[in-house]
């Protein structure tokens, strides 16, 4: 949990240094406000866990999910932002051992700082795509209470999309989280499997740009 509330904790500073910055920002001459400097969005998708992790005699694949994004971004350059997104999503995480199949049902927290890089269409200007890099923390949280441990792994974070501008304060973002994160085994030494396993989370949603 330690790992998890530090995480969370430079996730509400970094929005705090980036609005700072962004009421400087608002005092620079018009000229420099051709990009929208600070960006909110609200997103919906799913989250689809595509591998099957296998070792030791362990099975390892969770359940599909819907899933809800947001996130806080500061685009130091038209080409180049800092953000700070959060996902949640509920699934189950599944077990095979020995043929015996046990469901762990799960809401999963995720909480990362990115670096965003930002590429103009050269068809028009309407449409940016961009990609992300950075990391954070999982945390996986028991549905039922004290049923089993809570836990949390970090995490790397590759993602990437495009942001369709609707009007000069509103985009439509498709976008694609991935997520690199060790196994959970929530304390059981049956459950222990040394391996990565990845999700991936299409989604899409507005952006208030400002």
């Amino acid at each position: 949990m330690k790992n998890f509330f530090l995480w969370i904790t430079f996730f509400f500073a970094l929005c705090g240094i980036a609005l700072a910055q962004g009421e400087n920002a608002a005092t620079q001459p018009a000229a420099n406000k051709s990009f929208a400097r600070q960006q909110l969005s609200v997103l919906v998708g799913a989250d689809l866990a595509l591998q099957k992790i296998k070792a030791d005699g362990v099975t390892y694949q969770p359940s599909k999910s819907g899933a809800i994004s947001g996130s806080y971004r500061f685009n130091l350059r038209p080409w180049i932002g800092a953000e700070a997104d959060y996902d949640f999503f509920r699934n189950n995480q599944r077990f095979t051992v020995a043929g015996v199949t046990s469901y762990y049902p799960v809401n999963v927290h995720v909480a990362t700082a990115n670096a965003v890089f930002q590429f103009k269409n050269p068809m028009t200007k309407r449409l940016r795509s961009f990609v992300s890099v950075g990391g954070g923390e999982m945390l996986f949280e028991p549905r039922v209470a004290d049923a089993f441990d809570h836990q949390q792994r970090t995490v790397i974070s590759i993602g990437g999309g495009n942001d369709l501008l609707l009007s000069q304060h509103l985009s439509l973002r498709l976008r694609t989280n991935g997520y690199v994160y060790k196994a959970p085994d929530f304390g059981q030494s049956q459950l222990k499997i040394n391996k990565y396993s990845e999700v991936f989370i299409p989604s899409v949603g507005v952006v208030y740009n400002f």
